[in-house]
């Protein structure tokens, strides 16, 4: 077998070296205990710094976790605010529902928007339970935040939708009112004066004297000559002059089958063809024509056919 001679030089001294001899086996034993030794402190030093590592990226991820969960909960608190606002807007679109009496095409009942807006129950606080842990894998966190992130889109989602919703249902009741309105404000429904209703719709006996009977196609409103004639609605001026009987006169058709006459009138102040809106001023009070004293003489007529004026207004006083 052959042998290795080692040889050990002192340091420092002048004595002779000493010297031993090995074989070659022992030598490969100390050689791999050595290189074993080495491998295990590498490796415990390898693992500590991996620990520390990975304690110093959860550090960080439980500090973002933590700001998540609190934009969450900010979130919440907007959605929840967005939801009371959604709700009374709802009622309020109910309201104006039946006053236009615009049909519904949708109906989402609170609860439904309820559970849209709040997905996130199991955040109840944020105690050490909630932070992340080596328990917890990366995957579980991925899989985490991808379902509240999912949670925060389908909200949103809900809310984009039913904000929508209530877009289309405002512009249908807008709509909806705006017919509505345009056509009641083509019906005659005021006086044109205000003052003593002095003759109403319907027989009576002849103003002008004898026993004759004759019938009265409008209301008579007594007023002082030069009191402003309003327009009992919109239209346009059908006829402006005179007419006999009734003296000075304003006929206004109202695009729906009604026409208003302002008969006995002093002055004139529109023109055939010209449009006029309810209030408007169409003539001043006087007593041209068939006349017993100032007064205007209102009718209504649907066609050629006189109407009651007091089937489209209410007397005041």
């Amino acid at each position: 077998m052959q042998k290795v001679e080692f040889i050990l030089l002192p340091f420092a001294t002048k004595s002779l070296p000493r010297h031993f001899n090995l074989s070659k086996p022992t030598i490969g034993v100390i050689f791999l205990s050595l290189l074993s030794i080495l491998i295990l402190s590498a490796y415990v030093l390898l693992d500590q710094a991996t620990n520390l590592y990975h304690n110093w990226q959860l550090a960080n991820l439980n500090k973002d976790h933590v700001g998540l969960l609190d934009s969450l909960y900010c979130f919440r608190e907007n959605a929840r605010l967005m939801y009371l606002d959604l709700v009374e807007k709802e009622q309020t679109l109910k309201e104006i529902s039946i006053i236009t009496e615009t049909n519904l095409t949708q109906n989402v009942e609170p609860r439904v928007l309820n559970r849209s807006f709040f997905p996130w129950e199991e955040m109840q606080d944020m105690s050490d339970a909630f932070k992340l842990t080596h328990l917890f894998p990366v995957e579980g966190i991925e899989k985490t935040a991808s379902d509240k992130v999912n949670a925060v889109w389908q909200a949103l989602r809900q809310v984009e939708n039913r904000m929508d919703f209530h877009f289309k249902w405002a512009d249908n009741c807008y709509r909806d009112m705006k017919t509505k309105f345009d056509q009641w404000s083509h019906i005659p429904s005021i006086l044109p004066a205000e003052g003593a209703i002095t003759c109403y719709f319907g027989e009576r006996r002849s103003p002008f004297g004898g026993p004759r009977v004759e019938h009265h196609r409008g209301v008579d409103v007594a007023g002082p000559i030069g009191l402003p004639l309003k327009a009992a609605a919109d239209g346009i001026v059908f006829f402006a002059g005179c007419m006999p009987g009734y003296g000075n006169l304003v006929i206004i058709d109202h695009e729906n089958g009604f026409y208003s006459y302002y008969g006995h009138c002093s002055l004139l102040k529109v023109v055939e063809g010209q449009k006029v809106k309810r209030y408007q001023t169409i003539a001043l009070l006087g007593s041209t024509g068939r006349s017993t004293g100032p007064h205007v003489h209102f009718e209504i007529r649907e066609g050629n056919q006189p109407a009651n004026p007091f089937h489209f207004i209410e007397e005041e006083g």
